[in-house]
């Protein structure tokens, strides 16, 4: 292909089926808000499809992978093309006086001297038209303005009312090697947790709570180390050493996210007892799942001592203590 007296270089894909310029797509919009999109689906679903011990891995290799490919064979070259012809029919849409604005600078007989971003840069393509473009551009806000105080509304919830924040539960001094209740239920060893890969502890030894409340809780002073697009786990760090994993429910992951909400971001502070995830339990049974939440201590291998505090348990009892002593084997008599 030719184009400015140039030849742009070519090469073959999809096995030779078809030669695609070899060009970026740095300049264009739409092929990236396309393959974007195509990214997080393919995202989602592969989240459901992979096993969890190689999700990590897997998925974002294999997503940027494909969506690669695809952006550079398929997503690139249509809808470059498409967005050239949407730009020439914006081009021509904008020299016909409709709206507002437009009409306001219709009237007061405002020319441009090129095609370009309006707001307040617009003054530097309408420098012959200052105070008329001026007197445009407050028209524009004054009815912007009006218009989103008429129609926007506060959020409420089905009653009409505000959501009330929840209590914060009282504050306790954390003491090293102690993992508090992030979830009131009821305690039962990780090994009973219903999937293969926390029973195992592959992921680390901890507990499992059968929660009786959709409310997740800070388990110590610490640092949130990581969080998931799906919402349903978080990772916290203490001071002292301790990484812990709290991951609601069994196979969550594939909720995709629907049920629960976040009130944490990676690299926070937290206290103990700060709220940081709200889940629907009945969401969660309805969709076929475990409630079960996992509270694993990930680096267990570096506490040799681990003790658990089975049965109900509020936030913030106390339900794993870590030592990184061997436990004492009682002594015959």
């Amino acid at each position: 292909m030719v184009e400015a007296g140039e030849t742009i270089p070519q090469a073959s894909v999809w096995f030779g089926l078809y030669k695609i310029n070899m060009t970026g797509y740095q300049g264009h919009v739409i092929p990236v808000i396309i393959a974007v999109w195509f990214m997080c689906f393919l995202e989602k679903k592969l989240h459901e499809k992979v096993p969890e011990m190689i999700d990590l891995f897997v998925t974002p290799l294999v997503t940027v992978l494909v969506t690669g490919y695809l952006t550079l064979t398929i997503f690139g070259p249509i809808f470059s093309t498409l967005e050239e012809w949407i730009l020439i029919a914006v081009q021509w849409i904008i020299t016909i006086p409709f709206g507002i604005g437009a009409a306001v600078g219709s009237m007061l007989g405002i020319g441009a001297t090129a095609y370009g971003v309006t707001g307040l840069f617009g003054f530097l393509t309408c420098a012959d038209f200052i105070w008329q473009y001026a007197i445009m551009l407050a028209v524009s806000f004054a009815v912007s303005f009006v218009l989103s105080w008429i129609v926007h509304r506060d959020a409420t919830d089905e009653t009409g009312e505000t959501a009330a924040e929840e209590p914060a539960l009282p504050e306790i001094t954390c003491e090293p090697g102690k993992v508090y209740a992030p979830i009131k239920g009821n305690v039962i060893p990780s090994a009973d947790i219903p999937d293969e890969t926390f029973a195992a502890g592959v992921l680390g030894e901890g507990v499992g709570i059968e929660p009786e409340e959709g409310v997740v809780y800070a388990p110590f002073d610490g640092e949130i180390s990581s969080t998931t697009d799906t919402k349903h786990a978080i990772g916290i760090s203490s001071p002292d050493g301790m990484e812990l994993l709290i991951h609601v429910g069994v196979n969550t992951v594939a909720m995709e996210g629907d049920g629960f909400e976040l009130f944490c971001a990676e690299g926070d502070q937290v206290k103990a007892g700060q709220k940081l995830m709200t889940f629907d339990i009945d969401k969660i049974k309805a969709a076929g799942y475990s409630t079960t939440t996992a509270v694993l201590v990930t680096n267990s291998d570096d506490y040799p001592g681990l003790e658990i505090n089975e049965g109900g348990c509020d936030p913030l009892d106390c339900v794993i203590t870590l030592s990184k002593e061997e436990p004492e084997e009682p002594t015959e008599v």
